[in-house]
């Protein structure tokens, strides 16, 4: 739980207010885990990333928490290792390199 809770109590960082969201992603988590049920209480999201649509999901929770759109969201699974392919190489991983 306290993994869970942890960034609720963060709200205010540098005595400004911020918005926050608690999104958890993991490779898998067992149906019996009481990790939903915490995430539910703090009105959190968990992400597996065994299911082959996450980063449509992930899309999904992004948008509706910042309240925009993106063309992601509207992806089946089926078509998403084509969006890869056309924007990944766009990427220049340069600028995440310390």
């Amino acid at each position: 739980m306290d993994k869970v809770t942890r960034f609720v109590r963060y709200k205010e960082i540098g005595r400004m207010a911020h918005d926050m969201a608690t999104i958890i992603i993991v490779d898998t988590v067992s149906e019996n885990s009481d990790l939903f049920h915490k995430v539910r209480q703090v009105g959190g999201h968990v992400l597996q990333m065994k299911h082959r649509d996450w980063t449509i999901a992930f899309a999904k929770i992004l948008c509706e928490i910042m309240q925009i759109s993106h063309e992601l969201t509207e992806l089946e699974e089926n078509e998403l290792e084509a969006c890869f392919d056309r924007y990944l190489p766009q990427i220049d991983m340069q600028e995440f390199v310390v």
